[in-house]
């Protein structure tokens, strides 16, 4: 019996040395199609192309008498890891442009700097006040993994407030930023092998931190000309029986685009229809031009979570404090990680956050709607259509020349005019686009807008 113990044990293993060689010989293939796809300008990504690979592994796995559910995961695995190879060295990233600033001005040049989402106005008053006064008090021990009970008591009694609800402290974790909430989230609720779909053009952390888990991110594209709403057919074709979230972020990064309650109400029928989990990172739900914000909080839906941070609404991006609302169970899964991962929140920041909710910041949002109108009543003397954002810090011009591209015009703004920009290829297949944040003074926004206009001459 030992010996066909043995045997058996070598065949498993020569299978599975097999089955990487072909893993290999496809990797090197999708390699060769995404060289291919760039020559001939070309998404990386074609749904209809991986939505017929689908059935036919879900007809295979039923044919040969195999769980199709684990049929699916395999090939999900693959395709993330072919999307990686055929994406390398494809686009100018927002990194590689926030690194090459920085050098420039090491450099002894002037750079103006648009490129990320970062507030030019001073942290209010408040949170440098409680920084010292949380020291003072000796804020700086061990404390709560989900986070400081009062800062969470008084968040949610501004929620509940803002817009009725009944949210208690244990609905919400307090978190390192926004983006350590969305990591947090992804991986205490989503498998390797999963799905979560999400709505082009995006924030990059999404996708990223769904490839480092091994977990396949379904973009949903949405259109200019549509006034970047979602296709909600488009959203049920491409939902399957991994999909496990629905991510949306609105007011959004790029656009400014804020859904209508209609539009919101369509994609929690669909959530619930598929038992899935939403999440809206709402960090910019303060800057709401075009009348009251509607939180995926007031539409009562159980699988809801909501990710939002003072970086924004406070100019407290260097803080670092961020929190995510849901229900209590999702919740204690979180804290769990959160507790492994990093022990706890510094007391001293949460205190500086608590005492931040104090400070008026209309000042704030005033100020970036005026921007916003300037901007685009410059950007029209620009061979460009855009759509005028209802919210959030961001401007997603696309450029009208026939032979644009935007990795090459961030680069030439960059060395040549010194103005920093983000590539459209950053936030999907948008190779026509390129992202301006509002985060400088008028001033050097008009002037920036010039120096684009030269250069698209």
């Amino acid at each position: 019996m030992m010996e066909e113990l043995k045997g058996k044990r070598k065949e498993i293993k020569d299978i599975t040395l097999k089955i990487l060689e072909l893993v290999k010989k496809r990797l090197k293939l999708a390699k060769e199609i995404g060289d291919i796809k760039r020559k001939l300008n070309l998404p990386v990504e074609d749904y209809n192309v991986e939505a017929e690979l689908k059935r036919e592994v879900i007809d295979y796995c039923n044919r040969e008498n195999l769980d199709p559910q684990l049929g699916l995961k395999v090939l999900s695995l693959l395709i993330q890891e072919s999307i990686k190879l055929e994406k390398e060295n494809d686009t100018f990233t927002l990194s590689k442009v926030i690194q090459e600033a920085k050098r420039l001005e090491k450099e002894g040049k002037e750079v103006i700097h648009l490129e990320v989402g970062e507030l030019d106005f001073e942290p209010v008053k408040e949170a440098l006040e409680g920084i010292k006064e949380g020291l003072r008090k000796g804020l700086y021990r061990y404390s709560d993994a989900k986070g400081d009970l009062e800062l969470r008591s008084r968040l949610a009694k501004e929620f509940n407030q803002i817009y009725s609800l009944n949210l208690k402290e244990d609905n919400i974790l307090i978190t390192p930023g926004g983006r350590f909430a969305l990591y947090l989230t992804f991986k205490s609720l989503l498998k390797m092998g999963e799905e979560v779909i999400g709505f082009e053009p995006i924030y990059p952390p999404y996708r990223q931190i769904c490839e480092l888990e091994g977990i396949r991110f379904i973009p949903i594209r949405t259109e200019l000309e549509k006034g970047w709403s979602p296709d909600i057919n488009l959203v049920q074709k491409n939902i399957s029986k991994l999909t496990r979230m629905m991510i949306i972020n609105y007011p959004n990064n790029p656009t400014g685009k804020i859904l209508s309650r209609k539009e919101m109400e369509e994609l929690i029928g669909i959530a619930k229809d598929w038992d899935l989990f939403i999440l809206n990172d709402e960090v910019y739900s303060s800057f709401s031009f075009k009348g009251p914000f509607n939180s995926l909080l007031t539409f009562n839906y159980d699988k809801s979570i909501v990710i939002s941070s003072f970086s924004k609404s406070h100019s407290m991006s260097g803080f670092r404090v961020g929190y995510i609302i849901a229900k209590e169970e999702t919740i204690d899964k979180m804290v769990k990680l959160q507790s492994l991962m990093i022990t706890c929140m510094p007391p001293f920041l949460q205190y500086s956050a608590l005492k931040a909710l104090e400070a008026k910041t209309k000042k704030f949002v005033e100020e970036v709607k005026r921007r916003a109108e300037e901007v685009s009543k410059r950007l029209k003397d620009l061979p460009v259509r855009f759509y005028e954002p209802d919210g959030a810090l961001y401007i997603f011009p696309e450029v009208i020349k026939k032979e644009f591209n935007s990795d090459k015009f961030v680069k030439d703004m960059l060395y040549k005019h010194g103005v920093a920009l983000a590539s459209g290829k950053n936030f999907g297949d948008y190779p026509k686009n390129f992202r301006l944040s509002l985060c400088q003074p008028i001033e050097r926004l008009l002037e920036s807008i010039d120096k684009m206009k030269k250069e698209l001459e």
